[in-house]
């Protein structure tokens, strides 16, 4: 199904389309298009390239998830039609369609900020959500970058923590059950604690920077 087709479906009067992900993902795609739009209005195709971007080769958003997002975040009053920056750009499609530009309202302002200082439950998506929060820190103070990164800093803890549980209980069963071999079991909970350990190591030098230039 084209693009346009997908958003002519989820643009008009009928039924918008559950967008894929849960509540959860829902939350860390709301809180990326509210930053993307904090300092300039933006096309959905460009927020969707952005997103995309982001998120890496294999973790894509289609279009039927970014415009029924879309669409919920202009009904909640979060975002609203360019309509100056459409015609300034008079950027139109090949068929005539002209591209739909959005920019962010007062509220989705706010939103955005509380969405940005709301500590999440540790969920399989906090790393991604963690991720969205850091590429908009310019926007939140030195003091609540703190806070954001101590929040992840303890998830990875907490990851850690589980990962060691789990070396040591595989490491004791060896003992106890000479007849399976563990030998790769262990070392792929080595790998995956190497880069917990890694990741921890960054968050951790990442804290100590901000704090060093908060003074």
């Amino acid at each position: 199904m084209s693009r346009e087709r997908i958003e002519n479906e989820v643009t008009g009067n009928g039924g918008v389309r559950v967008a894929e992900g849960g509540a959860r993902k829902q939350q860390t795609y709301q809180l990326f298009v509210l930053g993307q739009l904090m300092d300039k209005s933006l096309h959905g195709y460009m927020l969707r390239d952005f997103l995309c971007n982001v998120l890496g080769p294999f973790r894509q958003i289609s279009w039927g998830a970014l415009y029924p997002l879309i669409r919920q975040l202009e009904r909640d009053g979060l975002i609203a039609l360019d309509i100056e920056g459409d015609a300034r750009q008079c950027n139109t499609e090949a068929s005539g369609r002209q591209r739909k530009r959005y920019r962010i309202t007062d509220a989705g302002r706010e939103r955005f900020l509380a969405m940005m200082l709301e500590p999440d439950e540790y969920t399989v998506d906090t790393p991604e959500l963690f991720l969205i929060k850091l590429i908009h820190f310019k926007y939140v103070s030195s003091e609540q970058q703190l806070a954001i990164l101590q929040h992840y800093l303890g998830y990875l803890r907490m990851v850690e923590n589980y990962t060691q549980m789990q070396q040591r209980r595989k490491e004791n069963h060896q003992e106890s059950y000479k007849d399976i071999d563990f030998t790769h079991i262990l070392r792929g909970i080595s790998l995956r604690l190497h880069g917990v350990q890694a990741e921890l190591q960054w968050v951790e030098q990442e804290i100590a920077r901000v704090a060093d230039d908060a003074g």
